[in-house]
Parts: structure tokens; sequence; C-alpha cells
């Protein structure tokens, strides 16, 4: 018995070295060689689920779902009771249904349900799970189980174990039905959990503006500037606003004109050639003719296909 424990405690310790090597493949993006020691895992242990994942994990980048899935199947079938298992499977079946002809997306859209449903089952306060079933009901047609109810009652879910998350997911939700009363409403909700909240101010912010409140918008960037100088999403859209509206144009200018000064485009925020496209717009509101042409060009220049610009470049010629 001792021998045998001795055995096993070292196939163990054989079959965590080799994972270890395969995980350093897999993180220097050396695809190949990282299937090839993950799939000389499995050859000698059929029921390493761990290298059943990775190798999900490796066909997901190659947006190879089905396989995604398979592996997956096989995986949940040795560790029944893994929520990041069954919520990764979801996500599998979703893709593939994305990629599939109509016959067969809604069997798989269920399959997509049913296993985020167990995921969430194993794990109910995990807000990724949580928010892959809110995409789920919010892109699924109803006779496949969506429904924007259901995406709402998924926020509420959150709510109780992170008040400050479900109020912002369900604001968004919301703000995708375009019931702005319930959206302002959830928003200030999450601001009474977090009233210094840049998100949650931000967020109302920009509701504000897409409602044509214009003045209480850029009130809000402008609080969030003094706790956060410098902040671009907040200069950009005080910008946008003067030259969209017309209003504090000097200081559309300004902000606009900070913006730019950052040596490039940052991911996630407009890129400068929107930035200069709206100096453009509040130099021209401002009569300011000839600076106005010099934004548009600057635009087009950065992006010679930005329509806005070249239009408005072209009024002025």
């Amino acid at each position: 018995m001792v021998l045998l424990a001795l055995g096993a405690a070292s196939a163990r310790a054989d079959q965590a070295s080799d994972m270890e090597a395969a995980q350093v493949h897999y993180l220097a993006r050396r695809d190949a060689e990282a299937k090839a020691a993950y799939e000389a895992i499995l050859a000698r242990n059929p029921r390493a689920d761990e290298a059943l994942y990775w190798l999900a994990r490796l066909a997901k980048r190659q947006r190879d779902w089905a396989t995604v899935a398979a592996r997956l199947e096989e995986a949940v079938k040795i560790v029944p009771d893994s929520a990041m298992y069954w919520g990764d499977l979801g996500e599998a079946y979703g893709g593939m249904a994305r990629g599939a002809g109509p016959l067969s997306q809604l069997s798989l859209a269920r399959k997509t349900l049913a296993a985020l449903k167990k995921a969430a089952s194993l794990d109910p306060e995990n807000i990724a799970i949580r928010e892959g079933l809110i995409e789920f009901y919010t892109e699924a047609p109803w006779i496949a189980g969506g429904g924007m109810d259901k995406a709402l009652d998924e926020a509420k879910e959150i709510g109780k174990f992170d008040a400050f998350r479900g109020a912002m997911i369900a604001a968004g939700l919301y703000q995708q039905e375009e019931e702005w009363a319930n959206a302002e409403k959830a928003f200030r909700s999450a601001l009474r959990i977090q009233p210094g909240s840049i998100e949650a101010n931000f967020a109302l912010a920009q509701l504000n503006a897409r409602t044509g409140r214009h003045d209480e918008a850029l009130a809000i960037f402008e609080d969030i500037l003094q706790v956060n100088p410098g902040h671009q999403a907040s200069l950009y859209q005080i910008g946008r606003i003067a030259a969209l509206s017309g209003k504090r144009l000097e200081r559309g200018e300004v902000v606009l004109r900070e913006y730019l000064a950052t040596p490039v485009d940052t991911p996630g925020l407009p890129s400068h050639a929107h930035a200069w496209h709206r100096l453009g717009n509040v130099l021209e509101r401002l009569g300011n003719a000839a600076g106005a042409r010099e934004a548009y060009t600057k635009a087009l220049e950065l992006d010679p296909k930005l329509k806005e610009a070249d239009d408005a470049l072209a009024k002025l010629r």
C-alpha cells in the first residue's frame, strides 16, 4: 500500500510539473508547443481535466468553438461541479450558435442557457457568469429563453451581493431599452452606495447628454475633473457637448486641445481624429473658419475615412 501511495504521489508530481511546463508555452503564446504538451498529459491521464480546459482555451484563441465545446464537455464529465468549466462551455455553445444555420441555432441557444444556469447554480456570486447570462437574455429571442425581464432579474441577483454593480448593470439595461427615467434612477441608486464613483458619475453624465440635458451633463463632467484632473474621457465629452450644443464653446476648445495634447490615442477612448473633428465643430461655431479647416484637415490626415470631418471640410471650402 505504501508503494502504491508513493507511486500515485510521484505521478501527481510529474503531472504538475508537466502542467507547469505546458503553461509556460501557453503564456508565451507558443500554441503548438502548448497543445502538444497538454495532449501528452492527456495521453498519460485521460481524466486530466485541467489539460482539457487549457486545450479548450487554446481552441478559443482560434475561435474554434466546436473544439472548445468538445473539450469542455469532456471536462465537465470529470468535474461536474466546476462553475468555471460550465460557464466556459456556455460561452462555447454561444459561439457555435452565432455561426450556425437557423436549424441549429435554437438547439445551441438552449444548450448555452442550460450551461450558464448550471454555472450560476454552482457559483451564485460569480459576476462574470451572471453577466454571461445577461448577455444571453438580451441577445437571444424569447423562443430560445431570452428576454429583458430575465436580464433585469439577473441584475437584481448580482445586487444581492454587490449592490453597486447590480445597480450599474440594471442602469445599462434600461438604457438599452431607452427607459431613461429607470436608467437614471438606477445610476442614482449606485451613487448612493458609492457617491464618489467616477464610473457612475460619468455614466449619469452621459445619460444626461444623450437625453439633451447638456447643462447637467457638463456640471457632472466638470465635477469629475475637479477630483481627477486630466480625466481624458470627461475632457472629450465636455468638448463634444460644446460642439453639438453650442454651449460653453470657449471651454470646449480648451478641453479638446488638452485632450489632443496626449501623445497617442488611448485604447477605449475616442481617437484623436474624432477629437480634431469636434474641435473643428467648436471653432466653426466660434467663427474661426481657418482654424476649423485646419482641425478638419488634421482629423482626415489621421483617419481619411472619417466622413463627418470630410463633409464638414467640404462645406467650408
